[in-house]
């Protein structure tokens, strides 16, 4: 009987550390991204655009599950208005903005770190 315990609890040990170790393998294996950067690739610091559709790029960060994308105007520097914020699991976003000056900002994150914010702004030129 004392065996059959011991075995019992021995079993029972082994499984709550598996279960644990396999709770906990997701801090071993993410990527700490939180020292990386990403380019602001389109559209460039200060550009004029003539058109109100705008395609916003950036590079992409190694590890990164998602991106943080923010749009507002006028821009970060000043008093701001949110146009709008969205996360993003690739590197760019479409969207239509009316004319007017904009900033944008994106960070890289994943289920543990993220990226400091890069910042830039633009121009949608009146048609």
């Amino acid at each position: 009987m004392n065996s059959r315990i011991t075995n019992s609890l021995t079993a029972i040990c082994v499984l709550l550390w598996t279960m644990f170790f396999l709770m906990s393998c997701d801090d071993i294996f993410v990527e700490d991204i939180s020292n990386d950067t990403l380019q602001l690739l389109f559209p460039s610091s200060g550009a004029e655009i003539s058109n109100s559709q705008v395609k916003l790029r950036w590079s992409e960060v190694s590890g990164a599950t998602g991106y943080l994308l923010e749009v507002v105007t006028p821009g970060f520097s000043t008093g701001y208005e949110l146009v709008f914020d969205t996360l993003l699991e690739v590197n760019k976003c479409d969207t239509t903005l009316q004319a007017g000056t904009y900033g944008w900002r994106v960070k890289a994150l994943n289920s543990e770190y993220s990226t400091a914010y890069f910042s830039s702004s633009f121009t949608i030129l009146q048609q």
